[in-house]
């Protein structure tokens, strides 16, 4: 998947993302597609979008951490630990039980 993103700051990046997550590509508007993950910007990855902006962007990460601070003051039920029984699901496969 490839994505053209403008930040809060009016900086236009070029992300593409693969298995490994998300980073920023040496594409420009001006010049040809080139899908390769940039040196120009130091980190340029991350395993969410998310977090790829937030590395990139001054103005979102003072939004988001403004934004989650409100949430967490509202509704302080999700900082609880859950009362229920987790159970792990996923596991790896074990070829002497079958």
């Amino acid at each position: 998947m490839y994505i053209k993103l403008r930040t809060l700051e009016g900086t236009e990046y070029q992300i593409t993302c693969n298995q490994y997550g998300f980073f920023i590509n040496e594409s420009s508007d001006r010049s040809s597609f080139n899908p390769n993950e940039t040196s120009r910007t130091n980190p340029s990855h991350s395993h969410s979008l998310v977090g790829l902006v937030y590395q990139i962007s001054p103005l979102f990460r003072s939004a988001i951490e403004e934004h989650l601070n409100n949430v967490l003051k509202t509704d302080p039920i999700l900082l609880w630990k859950s009362i229920f029984k987790t159970e792990f699901w996923a596991s790896a496969f074990d070829s002497s039980k079958t």
